[in-house]
């Protein structure tokens, strides 16, 4: 068997992204130092993020609403890649059916299922994901 061929390449790849109601909301209250999810009309499942559309039935969604900003720790997956450790769990946000993922800063060996997470904001307030530096234990 012959050595596989391995190529290193980095892809430019710019996009323009315009967001919907629901995402638009859910962004613009990450700018806020809030958590904004969305909550099904039909089977009243609360998504986090908001979303525009149920995740659990397909209805509309109903309307967009604040969140607490504590949530727990559904699962996790810790990485070190070029010595560089970080984890990324799946949160369930306080009061939410979804999940969302996120990167956890924290102790690995300090990890449950059901430990009680809270958002370190980053110092910029800004209308993407990264208004949220990391989940980290409350």
């Amino acid at each position: 068997m012959s050595e596989p061929t391995i190529l290193h390449q980095k892809i430019n790849l710019p996009y323009r992204y315009t967001a919907g109601e629901f995402h638009k909301a859910f962004l613009h209250g990450l700018a806020d130092r809030r958590i904004v999810g969305s909550r099904c009309p039909a089977c009243l499942t609360v998504a986090v993020p908001a979303r525009p559309f149920c995740p659990e039935c397909s209805a509309h969604s109903g309307e967009t609403m604040d969140m607490e900003p504590r949530g727990t720790l559904e699962s996790w997956s810790t990485a070190t890649i070029r010595g560089v450790t970080r984890t990324y769990g799946l949160i369930r946000i306080r009061g939410a059916d979804t999940v969302m993922l996120h990167i956890v800063d924290a102790e690995p060996s300090a990890l449950q299922v059901g430990l009680e997470l809270a958002p370190r904001w980053s110092p910029e307030p800004v209308p993407e994901i990264t208004a949220i530096a990391a989940f980290v234990p409350a």
